[in-house]
């Protein structure tokens, strides 16, 4: 107990820094438009979220939850292990990325592209992403919704606003783009399984969302038309997504 103690104010204390370096470097960008060591804050994330997976998070109760509010049990059990366990190695990634980015944005995306597919590995531990799985039963309406109106929003926002025949870059990051719309349609799916905490549910769900809109706005100002304040806007957005993503967790607890 005083382990777990110890552990937990660890954990809250390297989030407050992330936090505070995150306003920090915020107001400096403000101040003389320059980003400082912004790649801090998603540093400390990653090393949050290694101490809560193996030093604060009961690995018996997270999986009898996750087995309890499975919809499909009958037809396969999910590996709720592997969302533990690729959590914390895509936010590591997702900060390797961050690091190697500004040098290169070919090797940084990327990179990020094995932070997404990490990040859908993982949710595949909880939720159940096998088409024939997934599209039938319970949420088949959700899962089917989900998955057109995304698909169509992303397609619409590559095809209006990011492509460019004169830019072959803007072909290179379809397979970006694809990885990334799959992980967000399985947060959304996720929120289906209503047997489960919805605050778990829709934290999951927003901080998806939040990477896919922090990512459109780099790829708009990068691609089409630089953006007011965008490296603010960018930035601020995906800190709260990999926090989200990561600290849903703690809301996981099942209705029962």
């Amino acid at each position: 107990m005083i382990m777990l103690k110890k552990s937990l104010i660890l954990i809250i204390f390297i989030t407050i820094a992330a936090f505070t370096w995150e306003f920090i470097s915020i107001m400096i960008y403000l101040l003389i438009g320059v980003l400082i060591f912004w790649q801090v804050a998603s540093i400390l994330i990653s090393v949050a979220s290694l101490l809560l997976r193996f030093f604060f998070i009961d690995i018996e109760k997270f999986s009898s939850i996750i087995t309890e509010t499975d919809l499909y049990s009958k037809k396969k059990m999910l590996k709720s292990k592997r969302f533990l366990n690729l959590m914390p190695t895509a936010m590591v990634t997702c900060a390797l990325a961050d690091i190697i980015i500004p040098f290169s944005f070919i090797t940084g995306m990327l990179i990020f592209l094995i932070a997404q597919l990490l990040f859908i590995s993982a949710f595949s531990g909880i939720i159940h992403i096998n088409p024939k799985i997934a599209f039938s039963g319970k949420i088949k309406y959700l899962s089917i919704i989900s998955t057109i109106g995304i698909t169509v929003i992303i397609l619409n926002i590559y095809l209006l606003l990011l492509y460019s025949a004169e830019d072959f870059t803007t072909i290179l990051i379809i397979p970006y783009i694809v990885v990334l719309t799959i992980m967000v349609i399985i947060t959304f799916i996720g929120l289906g399984y209503n047997s489960r905490s919805l605050r778990f549910r829709l934290v999951l769900c927003l901080g998806a969302t939040l990477f896919l809109i922090s990512d459109a706005i780099l790829a708009y100002n990068r691609f089409n038309t630089p953006i007011n304040y965008a490296h603010l806007w960018i930035g601020g957005l995906y800190f709260l997504a990999i926090f989200f993503l990561q600290f849903a967790i703690l809301f996981a607890n099942s209705k029962k």
